[in-house]
């Protein structure tokens, strides 16, 4: 018995962690120790086994290497890091005009609290805007500035808004060239008197377009009342259109489908439907 004990206790794969098995102590006579499996050797068939998922993951990887990367959409819009200072000093200018045709629509809602969603329609001539362009990519950079108008004829800016337009010209050159782009940003301003002051301009060729309109914010928590401009809807589908990035839904009254326009043109017998 001596010597059977002492061999349990020596240092072989099986002897102390079967000895742990069994409670520590010796068996009683004549009683057969349950055999069990090593950890080591469990280790031993978790390590091979480790060791193939790494040997399949390193298999895939030229598969994964040669997965063609996602396509880009053919039209997005992206916030616009800074303004270059003579872009800026066009907008404060208060000048009009330019090359790219642009027709400009403000709008203003309820908003949180004490300030009003102001939306921004701009509709910007295709043909004009792709003029001198060289590559596929069109990158048209919009800025909005609402301009307090002071005593003295100065001004400071209090809410502004710039966005790149992206567009895939070899997809969507067609569409925009066949109408142009209609884009819908968005303000956050108090009640008040501005001059909103509205660019668009071609990152390639350096061709602008301008547009100033007086804009006036009521109080909507004190009106009874409040008189919109009319609101003349399109077809669907008659621009390429976009919205300032991360504006997940209109102001409630406006639709993304259906949006108003900025230059309604009528003919002298035409019926037209307001709203």
């Amino acid at each position: 018995m001596a010597g059977w004990a002492q061999r349990s206790r020596g240092s072989g794969p099986l002897s102390r962690e079967a000895g742990e098995g069994w409670g520590g102590g010796l068996p009683s006579a004549g009683a057969e120790p349950p055999l069990q499996p090593s950890p080591a050797l469990t280790r031993g068939r978790g390590g091979r086994s480790a060791a193939a998922v790494i040997l399949l993951l390193l298999a895939a990887l030229p598969t994964l290497a040669q997965a063609p990367p996602a396509e880009k959409p053919p039209l997005r819009v992206l916030r616009t890091g800074g303004l270059r200072v003579e872009t800026a000093a066009l907008l404060m200018s208060g000048q009009e005009g330019g090359t790219i045709p642009v027709a400009a629509l403000a709008i203003p809602f309820p908003g949180a609290g004490s300030k009003a969603r102001v939306a921004v329609l701009l509709e910007v001539d295709g043909a004009e805007a792709m003029e001198g362009q060289t590559g596929d990519l069109l990158r048209l950079e919009i800025c909005l500035y609402a301009v307090t108008s002071g005593p003295d004829g100065s001004g400071r800016v209090v809410g502004s808004r710039m966005d790149t337009v992206e567009i895939d010209l070899a997809r969507l050159s067609p569409d925009l060239e066949k109408s142009g782009l209609k884009y819908m940003g968005e303000l956050q301003l108090a009640p008040g008197e501005y001059a909103l002051r509205t660019l668009v301009r071609n990152a390639a060729t350096s061709e602008v377009g301008l547009r100033m309109l007086p804009l006036s914010v009521p109080d909507f928590a004190q009106s009874q009342g409040i008189l919109l401009p009319p609101l003349v809807p399109e077809p669907a589908g008659a621009w390429l259109q976009a919205r300032g990035a991360g504006i997940a839904s209109p102001p409630p009254g406006l639709s993304f489908a259906a949006l108003p326009s900025a230059r309604p043109v009528f003919s002298p017998s035409q019926e037209i439907s307001l709203r």
